[in-house]
């Protein structure tokens, strides 16, 4: 008889299976690395790594042999898509009860599977991530990159992590090359089942879904605003559209590439970028935060409650692309963003207590809590985490863990219910 795995089970599982991961996954840094970390460093990078936060606590990654950069890089290609998800595409025996491993895993509200059996899905997933990778690897290698950065390049923009092999990371490269970057950070930070849909032969697939469509948007609007704020820092329009472009889907798909130190911009500007790192990539995409799906069912959450005030009797269902949205799932997200509001709040008040600036502390917890890797003033894009003291590193290290689980995952497991049996 098939055993069903049940939620709390699931969570508990993808949690305990990231934990054990990042505690392996340290170990180079501290015995193999030449310049070995620190055990509460080594597991900051590599939890940072397999979250794809791409926050570092090195602040000079060329004294590093190519293999610990080459490990380093790999932790966020296979965080990218998930652990679990790998479980699912290689060992059909974890299907058992794949279906709440796969919805525990799978960042966003409203994963869905593409085929009728988890497993199918999760190598089909995987098969795209794939693809996609070797076609960036190419591209990065036929734009001049040597075949280590184009492959390490690949490993972190497809997991939308941002861990580079050089101190300036895109900076150091070509215009053309950060161009290529751009196109696949984009990529990354769409749906992977659009992606799937396109390689069957329906590339309209993407335009046809409103998260998509809102994705661009906010995209577009965000690198409109900045482009014109930014005339008096870059004033070559050329050069200005580049970073503007570069930056802007840098911190929407939360990778966290650099091609230029956004910290000097005028604050609208670091403001906007903020405020993108918050909304974040797409449900079912490789990138952190909120996630749009979710920004637009908490706008229209809004509106529709605005509209019940003035028309109290008027049933007012929410639709996103003509689909109806469960009263349970609205209700799944607000709480979501209830429970995100006050994991920010108390992670700045901690990091504060401890003597950083509230531009550091705030904008640390966002670059953590949505997997992005670089924030403003002393965890800036030409600064590093290394400064911090212990304790502010362990909460920098549980907001990285609950932003890539979704929060529930990780919550999960200080719940004392958890632990008992019922």
């Amino acid at each position: 008889m098939r055993k069903r795995i049940k939620p709390k089970e699931a969570y508990v599982s993808v949690a305990l299976a990231w934990l054990t991961a990042s505690l392996m996954g340290c170990l180079p840094f501290i015995f193999l690395a030449e310049h070995s970390l620190s055990f509460i460093n080594a597991f900051f990078e590599t939890v940072s790594g397999f979250t794809t936060t791409g926050s570092t606590v090195i602040p000079d990654v060329t004294i590093y042999a190519k293999s610990i950069l080459f490990w380093r890089a790999f932790t966020q290609w296979i965080g990218g898509m998930g652990i679990i998800l790998l479980a699912l595409a290689i060992l059909p025996m974890i299907g058992v009860g794949g279906q709440q491993l796969y919805a525990a895993e799978v960042p966003g509200p409203l994963s869905s599977k593409i085929t009728t059996t988890i497993t199918q899905t999760a190598k089909l997933l995987w098969f795209v991530y794939l693809l996609i990778s070797v076609m960036e690897a190419v591209s990065l290698y036929a734009g001049g990159m040597t075949l280590y950065d184009a492959v390490t390049h690949t490993f972190t923009t497809l997991a939308t992590g941002g861990y580079s092999v050089r101190n300036e990371s895109l900076a150091y490269y070509s215009p053309l090359l950060q161009y290529i970057v751009i196109f696949f950070m984009f990529l990354a930070g769409i749906n992977f089942s659009l992606h799937y849909f396109a390689f069957k032969g329906s590339p309209l697939s993407y335009f046809k879904n409103s998260e998509f469509r809102f994705y661009l948007f906010v995209l577009l609007i965000a690198a409109g605003f900045i482009y014109l704020n930014t005339e008096s820092i870059i004033t070559d329009p050329l050069s200005r559209l580049r970073h503007v472009l570069f930056q802007t889907v840098s911190i929407t798909t939360t990778t966290g590439y650099c091609s230029f130190n956004f910290d000097k911009w005028p604050d609208f500007s670091r403001l906007v970028l903020v405020g993108l790192m918050f909304i974040g990539g797409s449900g079912g995409s490789t990138g952190g935060g909120i996630k749009c799906i979710r920004v637009m069912i908490l706008f229209k959450y809004f509106i529709i409650q605005i509209r019940k005030i003035l028309h109290p009797k008027q049933v007012i269902p929410l639709k996103i692309g003509g689909n109806v949205i469960a009263d349970k799932v609205v209700n799944t997200i607000v709480n979501f963003i209830l429970i995100y509001i006050m994991i920010v709040i108390i992670a700045v008040f901690i990091v504060a207590s401890q003597g950083y600036d509230l531009i550091t502390s705030f904008s640390s917890i966002a670059a953590t809590i949505n997997n992005i890797g670089p924030g403003l003033a002393g965890v800036g894009a030409e600064a590093n985490f290394a400064h911090l003291n212990t304790i502010t590193k362990v909460v920098h290290i549980a907001c990285m863990l609950a932003g890539r689980l979704e929060l529930i995952a990780f919550i999960i497991l200080f719940y004392p219910g958890t632990w008992m049996k019922h």
